[in-house]
């Protein structure tokens, strides 16, 4: 695909099919704690996350639950994509959180 994600459309994706996720995981000394990003789709419209990927990191990989029809995009903050997915949400911040 040769269009490429822009902000707005991320802003949409964490509005509706996606979201911020912090994984726990246990250590030897406790626990690790990582920020993650997930867009998720059903498996049917998986040519939405391939665009995702493509305009942010081609090497992310997707996953399909047949379980339940879906797939979804999940990559860390401190990553290529994850440095590309906070540049694009700073450019359409909302100043006034009230709306």
């Amino acid at each position: 695909m040769n269009v490429i994600l822009n902000s707005a459309q991320i802003r949409g994706f964490f509005e509706g099919d996606g979201g911020f996720l912090i994984r726990i995981d246990p250590t030897k000394k406790g626990f690790s704690f990582r920020s993650q990003a997930k867009f998720g789709q059903t498996t049917k419209n998986d040519q939405i996350l391939k665009w995702c990927r493509e305009s942010l990191d081609p090497t992310i990989v997707i996953t399909s639950y047949k379980e339940t029809d879906s797939s979804s995009l999940v990559f860390p903050f401190n990553s290529i994509a994850g440095e590309k997915i906070v540049k694009m949400y700073k450019v359409n911040f909302r100043v006034n959180n009230t709306l």
